[in-house]
């Protein structure tokens, strides 16, 4: 245990800092600069990082993301104890992992709620990251500033979080020319982003961090084309933004699904299969899966005595077949539309993961024995044909042509069904199941009821609050155009008082239009509204809403819901 002193607080760490680094086993492997697979830890479950890093190496992580708070660290002014976050670095060198670093929170001797920006002394705070990076110099080269700001940082706002970013990013490079800078986000809030850049952090950042746990949520209903648009909606956002930094890598820090409901253990280890698939198709550098032992949300690699979950499996499965360095090639539509194939060069061949679109089964013929595993048992067939389901596959040994068909697929937009791109409207008529045309109701069976009315399909609304509806990223992502929504409403009873507020995506965040009657008669009814600064990203997994406020108010069904472009994407400047 080390003795906690007071130094000089701009110098007095340099001596031991550089002693530290050089003597270090843990400085960063250049080769595992292109491992994508990692995972991150709770607060909760920190403390057992011992136990749970040799286990998720064992897995193929290669890198974990880990860090003590500023208070911690420095729990008074030039008090510095560098006992636990050394002890969580040579844990992780030992191991053969890589850590990836954080900037956490306020100081409780600058505000008693760390949950809080250094607004009133950011010297204080550049003092602080330039100290931990000293320290750190050789063990851990990039850095990730804040967590989730829009959440952890109580009334800061985007401007204040840009000053901390350039503050950051200037004081870590000046104490170690290799560190680099993240920017972080809750979800995939690129309004957030867009807003943090504008108002100062611009070329003051190397990576972008986010975290779309609501986005993975969506996979479930056939939802790919929405969690594969993550990195082109952000490379949109800095084209305008930031165009000197529109190629910067983005990392995944925080990705994970809680088990309830229908997110059995298995879900869950699927789930996790096709998220990890489907980011580094989109060109994502890092993923780290939240969380790799259960700290109470129900998301752990490893449960809290330490034993491995199906996801675990899972997960180690993929990396062994893939390897270290997987290098996307393509993708492939599998049966029409009833499967989706995404192919890498594995270890030493061809690798293809793949499964079934909801409530479809593709059989898909390879015509010669492939190697075929389940990555959640690990069980292995050789044979000539497959019938996917929403379980994932991994298809070793492709034939040439599908390998070929995948590279020319790879800068082509992932189809929805069909494309979507140069479509003047989508559309989703409910009913059982939805027909869906571009436009997705997102969990239609946990928010609503198939129902016909005369005949006529639809959906009682009545289950929930609202119902929640995203477009093709083909036919509107980011770059907006005005719009109409319409949407066909009856009543369900000439007792009930139904009607909703259409909240959505805009240039100025998350808005809502008013309250909307359903009128009373026993008529179908066409509601609509015009939209002119529409910004449908998909931020929480949705772009836009009917809610209701309570179930009270949501006593209404829903025959179709249209949007219509009324001029092309992009044609309104931003």
């Amino acid at each position: 245990m080390k003795k906690n002193k007071k130094f000089s607080r701009d110098y007095a760490p340099l001596a031991a800092t550089f002693c530290l680094a050089v003597a270090s086993a843990s400085v960063l492997a250049a080769a595992d600069d292109l491992n994508p697979f990692g995972v991150g830890s709770s607060a909760e479950a920190s403390g057992l990082y011992g136990a749970w890093m040799p286990k998720v190496a064992a897995a193929g992580a290669a890198w974990v993301r880990i860090f003590p708070e500023w208070n911690e660290i420095e729990p008074s002014l030039g008090t510095w104890n560098w006992t636990r976050m050394d002890s969580i670095l040579n844990t992780a060198a030992s191991n053969h992992l890589n850590v990836s670093g954080l900037f956490l929170y306020n100081a409780r001797w600058l505000n008693p709620n760390p949950h809080t920006f250094p607004t009133n002394d950011y010297p204080q705070w550049s003092a602080y990251v330039s100290n931990v990076v000293r320290h750190a110099a050789g063990r851990v080269r990039y850095w990730e500033v804040w967590n989730e700001p829009e959440s952890f940082a109580a009334g800061g706002t985007p401007a204040e979080y840009a000053r901390l970013v350039a503050a950051a990013d200037e004081a870590a490079k000046a104490a170690d020319p290799n560190a680099q800078i993240g920017l972080s986000v809750a979800s995939v809030d690129v309004l957030y982003l867009e807003r943090t850049i504008e108002a100062g952090a611009a070329d003051h950042f190397d990576f972008i961090c986010v975290h779309p746990y609501e986005l993975l949520g969506t996979v479930s209903s056939g939802q790919e084309a929405e969690f594969l648009s993550i990195v082109p909606t952000i490379r949109k956002m800095l084209a305008g933004k930031d165009p000197a930094r529109i190629n910067v890598p983005v990392w995944f820090t925080e990705m994970g699904e809680e088990l309830r409901g229908p997110v059995t253990p298995t879900a869950q280890a699927g789930d996790l299969v096709k998220a990890y698939t489907m980011a580094l198709a989109q060109g994502v550098s890092r993923i780290e899966w939240f969380e790799a032992q259960e700290g109470g949300y129900a998301m752990g690699l490893l449960d809290r005595s330490g034993a491995p979950s199906p996801s675990y499996a899972a997960l180690k499965n993929l990396a062994v077949e893939l390897g270290s360095r997987p290098r996307y090639l393509g993708w492939l539509s599998l049966n029409g539309s009833d499967g989706c194939g995404f192919v890498f060069q594995g270890v030493t061949t061809s690798v293809m993961v793949s499964w079934a679109s909801p409530n479809k089964a593709a059989d898909i013929t390879f015509g010669t024995p492939v190697k075929i595993l389940n990555p959640l048992d690990g069980s292995v067939l050789n044979q000539p044909k497959l019938r996917l389901s929403t379980v994932p596959a991994l298809v070793s040994g492709l034939p040439l042509p599908m390998v070929r068909q995948a590279e020319s697929n790879r800068d082509q937009p992932f189809p929805w069904g069909c494309t979507y791109a140069t479509a003047s409207s989508v559309s989703v008529v409910l009913g059982n199941p939805n027909l869906e045309y571009g436009l997705h109701q997102l969990n239609p069976d946990s928010t609503s009821t198939p129902a016909r009315i005369n005949g006529v399909p639809a959906r009682a609304c009545g289950k929930s609050a609202g119902v929640a509806f995203t477009v093709d990223p083909n036919f509107l992502s980011y770059t907006h155009a005005p719009i109409i929504i319409s949407a066909a409403v009856r009543r369900m009873s000439a007792a009930s008082h139904p009607g909703f507020n259409l909240k959505y995506e805009s240039a100025a965040g998350r808005k809502g239009i008013g309250w909307n009657s359903v009128p009373g008669d026993d008529q179908w009814h066409t509601l609509t509204w015009n939209i002119s600064d529409d910004e449908f990203v998909g931020s929480w997994g949705y772009n836009f809403t009917f809610d209701s406020d309570s179930t009270n108010y949501s006593q209404y069904y829903l025959r179709q819901v249209t949007v219509t472009k009324l001029a092309p994407s992009g044609s309104v400047q931003k």
